[in-house]
């Protein structure tokens, strides 16, 4: 199976690079040429089996590039009971007659973010060794709670990915901050700044690669407490304008990446 931009059906990239790219170099989002049909016997027959199981076989049909052992091998490093409280990863309990309810909550965070955050590290690790990219991959993040936290458990000693995640100072609680700053691995850091976010849309979790361990967190391309103004000659910016902003600061953190 290959992978389209949102942005344009020309691009046409394995999983295994659209996992490591992050984005499409148009800035667009990767999206599957197509989505796998299961019908009501397979369906009945996922039931019966675990999530690690359902895991396995629902990323066997997107990750058509990886092999059976790469899948089995992420699944059973993201979905484990040394990460998890719950065997069964996320419970349902049964509340009334013809009610039931999915914890999501199990995780090492305590937050439903834990659930894609335990994977996609597995997945990026096992994509860089497919594509061959020797380089480190460093995760930029920005936060305003919980998901800092989920992404630095996540990263936490994952071969060949480091992780530093921008949070504002104040701006998050004591328990997420504590959260963040004791956050145990050699490839994760946190820092306070003073800028809030210009926007909380189109900003996403970006690999930018480097070619020394620690680079990132040495030489940090971000300006704490120096916000991009969301602000154009006095005046709000709008939606449009601030898209430019942010596809500018992206295209500055991959110029960077390249050159490091």
């Amino acid at each position: 199976m290959f992978y389209n931009s949102t942005r344009s059906n020309q691009t046409k990239v394995s999983s295994a690079q659209a996992i490591t790219q992050g984005i499409s170099k148009e800035g667009g989002l990767f999206v599957p040429e197509c989505l796998p049909k299961l019908d009501a016997s397979v369906l009945n027959e996922l039931a019966e089996k675990s999530y690690v199981e359902r895991a396995e076989f629902i990323l066997g049909k997107f990750l058509t590039d990886f092999t059976p052992d790469e899948i089995e091998h992420c699944a059973r490093n993201a979905y484990n009971d040394t990460k998890f409280k719950s065997n069964q990863i996320a419970e349902i309990s049964h509340l009334t007659e013809g009610t039931y309810m999915l914890e999501l909550w199990h995780g090492p965070t305590s937050a439903f973010k834990d659930m894609a955050l335990q994977m996609l590290p597995q997945l990026l690790s096992a994509a860089l060794r497919k594509t061959g990219e020797k380089r480190t991959a460093c995760i930029l993040a920005a936060t305003s709670g919980d998901t800092g936290k989920a992404a630095m458990a996540g990263f936490a000693d994952v071969p060949q990915t480091c992780i530093q995640v921008y949070y504002p100072k104040d701006g998050v609680s004591p328990v997420q901050e504590r959260q963040m700053v004791t956050q145990e691995g050699e490839n994760v850091d946190a820092k306070a700044g003073a800028a809030m976010f210009a926007t909380r849309t189109g900003v996403p979790i970006v690999p930018v690669y480097v070619s020394r361990k620690k680079y990132w967190f040495r030489r940090s391309p971000v300006i704490i407490g120096k916000p991009i103004t969301p602000k154009i000659a006095g005046r709000k910016a709008t939606s449009e304008e601030l898209e430019k902003i942010m596809n500018d600061v992206m295209e500055q953190i991959y110029q960077l990446g390249e050159t490091a």
